[in-house]
């Protein structure tokens, strides 16, 4: 379990932070339907293949039908209840409980990523504010270990802020140099399997073509306070509620 302080202390100067999961069952339970799942797609097309952990993924798909089987598992993966849910454990949830506070909204879909070996198909340099609420969390859970070679690349709090204001004054105009810039200062935070990365939506980020031997396999979603701004998305279409505190649920009693 990771020191509260130092996650806390981290992510306040920086803007992310790295946790650790207390106990992976979660993780372990999604992890084998995910790999039972693909083995019923590779099936199902007449593939002949089988794999027995996500990493080997690039070895039974190509690039043509690699969206098709990322597509299935969205699927198979938001039928199931609370996915999201599920993947915050007790150590987990207290750490954004002290950064966002009690009453919390979660994204109600999960979004997968696939990135085979030497896989072109990149995140170029981004940020996910203003589409979504500066007041958001990303939690990036990868179900591979994810090194330097094949984990997302961000630069910190001061930094996003320095770039932000820049392109703020010059219109956008100087993008192009901006992102060479910011991608050149990145830094590269390796999350190992049983490992979440959190940070915030205004820091950019990115992913680099994967360098490693293995198949990135990740996942992410959104929180926020129930009561902080939201961004440009439906709200009802967007998110579920997570958890209330008492005293907003005596509150309730009174509307």
């Amino acid at each position: 379990m990771t020191d509260l302080q130092d996650v806390i202390s981290d992510f306040l100067v920086r803007g992310y932070a790295k946790l650790t999961y207390e106990r992976r069952f979660e993780i372990d339970t999604l992890s084998s339907y995910l790999v039972e799942k693909t083995n019923n797609y590779l099936q199902k097309q007449g593939l002949g293949e089988h794999i027995d952990s996500l990493d080997k993924l690039h070895l039974c798909v190509n690039d043509k039908s690699l969206n098709d089987l990322r597509m299935y598992l969205i699927t198979s993966l938001n039928e199931r209840k609370n996915t999201n849910n599920l993947l915050i454990d007790s150590a987990i949830s207290s750490h954004i409980e002290n950064i966002l506070g009690n009453d919390l909204l979660i994204q109600k879909h999960v979004n997968l990523v696939l990135q085979r070996p030497e896989d072109p198909d990149i995140s170029e340099t981004h940020r996910d504010f203003p589409g979504n609420s500066a007041f958001e969390l990303v939690v990036w859970v990868p179900l591979v270990d994810c090194d330097e070679k094949m984990s997302l690349y961000l630069i910190d709090k001061e930094l996003s802020l320095f770039y932000t204001n820049h392109l703020r004054k010059t219109k956008g105009r100087d993008w192009s140099r901006i992102k060479k810039e910011i991608e050149t200062k990145a830094t590269t935070v390796p999350v190992r399997y049983g490992e979440v990365l959190i940070f915030m939506t205004p820091l950019f980020h990115g992913s680099r073509v994967n360098k490693s031997e293995s198949t990135r396999v990740s996942l992410n979603f959104r929180m926020k306070s129930l009561f902080s701004p939201a961004g440009l998305k439906d709200s009802y279409a967007f998110w579920n509620m997570y958890s209330l505190s008492q005293f907003t649920k005596s509150c309730i009693d009174f509307i």
